[in-house]
């Protein structure tokens, strides 16, 4: 049985029930990819390094990587339409790509490419946020790489308002050649590739700040492990914009084309004093 909660939002729990499990959940973990943004930020990535390499090279030899550019963009605007259509792509597969394609090429162009992609993040997700922040601390779990998490939570933690307390998340390494820092590849000592990876990530935070129950926001089969530890812990697992094969694994399924709706499941949950239980 569903509740409908309010518009785009249903539940497979009572609200009562749910507003108790609220008021008791101590932390919070949002995924990035087609839940804080449309989209994967690491593929607007790769464009954009790509356009930087064949407009403005840091290097001459850098244009000597175009062929490859295009081939491994080609890989992935392939890989992405299947997915579209329904053919469940890894997303361990898509990373592979990025990181053969982009191996070599200097820092300069990660950074600069990275800044200013939050921009592309879901309208009304800081109004969901901020709401969330005020009860419990709120990270980001995420395949996502740290110089683009990093570009979410500047702005989401400033004028002094922390709402992002913390982050985990893939991150790349660099090594010197010829005088620059250019890319080697993803730094495997903290590599997160499956659902798994992302359910350790948040039971070693909750480890951290002692908390026994997390508040989920996913959207697709990466999330399902940390889902399964917030249903486990009588924790809320929340499914934005859910993929209909993990559809099953959230307790609250919100939809729309704005967090609008998160917002305003945060606002019922929130409105009365849950009791205790």
């Amino acid at each position: 049985m569903t509740h409908d909660l309010a518009p785009g939002v249903q539940s497979r729990i009572p609200l009562e029930e749910l507003r108790r499990r609220y008021a008791r959940c101590d932390i919070a973990a949002v995924d990035l990819d087609e839940c804080m943004m449309p989209g994967f930020a690491q593929v607007i990535l790769g464009r954009r390094i790509a356009l930087r390499t064949l407009l403005r090279p840091c290097r001459f030899r850098d244009m000597l990587r175009i062929p490859r550019l295009i081939q491994g963009g080609c890989h992935v605007t392939g890989m992405r339409m299947l997915d579209l259509l329904g053919c469940r792509i890894s997303r361990p597969d898509m990373m592979v790509v990025f990181e053969r394609t982009l191996r070599g090429l200097p820092r300069e162009y990660f950074t600069q490419a990275a800044e200013g992609i939050a921009r592309f993040g879901y309208p009304m997700m800081t109004e969901a946020l901020a709401q969330l922040a005020g009860r419990m601390p709120v990270g980001i779990v995420s395949f996502c790489l740290e110089i683009i998490v990093r570009q979410f939570v500047s702005p989401l933690n400033q004028g002094g308002h922390e709402i992002v307390s913390y982050y985990r998340s893939n991150r790349l390494k660099f090594r010197r050649d010829d005088g620059r820092m250019v890319l080697e590849g993803y730094d495997r000592s903290c590599f997160m590739t499956g659902p798994t990876d992302k359910r350790v990530a948040i039971e070693e935070e909750m480890a951290k700040r002692r908390a026994g129950r997390p508040l989920v926001i996913g959207h697709s089969d990466e999330d399902v492990g940390m889902a399964e530890l917030a249903r486990e812990r009588k924790g809320i697992a929340i499914g934005f914009n859910p993929l209909r094969s993990c559809v099953e694994a959230f307790d609250v399924v919100a939809s729309g084309d704005d967090w609008s709706s998160l917002s305003m499941l945060c606002r019922i949950l929130g409105e009365a004093d849950a009791g205790s239980g």
